[in-house]
């Protein structure tokens, strides 16, 4: 059983974890990096900072005080989480900052696997490049702690979720978005719930990463914010109700979760076998959209329930084409 003896064979990472990016000059001074424009074009933020940045680098801690007092169940009490990264040509310096966030800013005790679904990815930078790269940095990590699956089709994040979840070792799937960033205790919160209820689907506070600085901002919005959707079936985010959206009375109000009708597709936890009860994704949705709208039904008709994690914090680029 290979999903078993993974999991029976872990161990926690010792930290800190880092690894220095070495892209070759014909990737640094790729003719789309040239001008400011030619790169937004391509890219959507600034690679050109992105790939000076440190791979493990200062990010602020966006907690609240009531997030920060917040007790949960120690590590070694909950289930462990295999983190799932979805990518598809994502350059080398947003993608394995992801992977050295996740792998500092989480409690290595609730941290399963890093798993990376590489969808197909044509771009010669990941193609020739990733492979050394995760070379380096397993030579730091237990056996199995980052993993790295070829998908030998691409048909977009549907199939690539679905086939992270099913390689899976762990009892927890966290889906995060290849241009993402984890903050400080930004796992926590989310495991903690689904261990209370498997039939939770907990998503985190996405904040803004800005394409131009690669500063994460945002953070404490009062009132919350939750998910909702409009007649075409896209995500939309409005404030939430402080009062009746807040699903946690036994708690100070701006740690509770928060009650939410619809989740977005590119970010959230649930119990492993519960998204595989469900029916996985729809795998005729192909390319983007509509995905997280689909399975927020599921969860409904099924028994579910989705919510917000406040004191989860995570930065994602909202990457802008011109």
């Amino acid at each position: 059983c290979r999903r078993c003896g993974g999991a029976n064979s872990w161990v926690p990472h010792k930290l800190p974890v880092d690894l220095d990016l070495r892209l070759p000059k014909e990737v640094m001074k790729q003719p789309d990096l040239k001008t400011h424009t030619k790169m937004l074009r391509q890219y959507g933020f600034n690679l050109n900072l992105s790939n000076h940045i440190p791979l493990l680098r200062k990010v602020p801690d966006l907690r609240n005080a009531a997030c920060k007092a917040r007790q949960w169940p120690l590590p070694e009490q909950m289930p462990k989480a295999s983190v799932i990264i979805i990518f598809y040509n994502e350059p080398l310096s947003t993608l394995l900052r992801n992977v050295i966030g996740v792998l500092n800013r989480s409690p290595p005790e609730l941290l399963g696997e890093v798993l990376l679904i590489d969808d197909h990815s044509t771009l010669p930078e990941v193609r020739n490049h990733l492979g050394k790269h995760l070379g380096r940095l397993n030579e730091r990590l237990p056996p199995g702690k980052v993993r790295l699956v070829r998908r030998d089709v691409h048909d977009g994040i549907v199939g690539a979720r679905n086939r992270g979840v099913k390689e899976a070792i762990y009892p927890i799937v966290v889906i995060l978005d290849s241009h993402a960033e984890v903050t400080h205790g930004w796992l926590e919160p989310l495991v903690g719930r689904i261990h209370e209820d498997r039939t939770r689907v907990v998503v985190p506070n996405i904040v803004p990463i800005n394409i131009e600085t690669m500063t994460i901002e945002g953070g404490n919005t009062w009132p919350p914010l939750r998910g909702s959707f409009n007649w075409r079936l896209s995500f939309t985010i409005l404030l939430a109700d402080a009062e009746l959206d807040l699903v946690e009375p036994t708690v100070d109000k701006k740690c509770s979760a928060i009650k939410t009708p619809v989740m977005p597709g590119g970010l959230f936890a649930m119990d492993r076998e519960y998204f595989l009860h469900l029916g996985e994704y729809d795998p005729e949705i192909q390319y983007y959209g509509a995905e997280h709208v689909e399975m927020s039904f599921r969860v409904w008709m099924c028994g579910g329930t989705m919510e917000i994690a406040p004191c989860s914090h995570i930065g994602h680029i909202y990457r802008e084409f011109d």
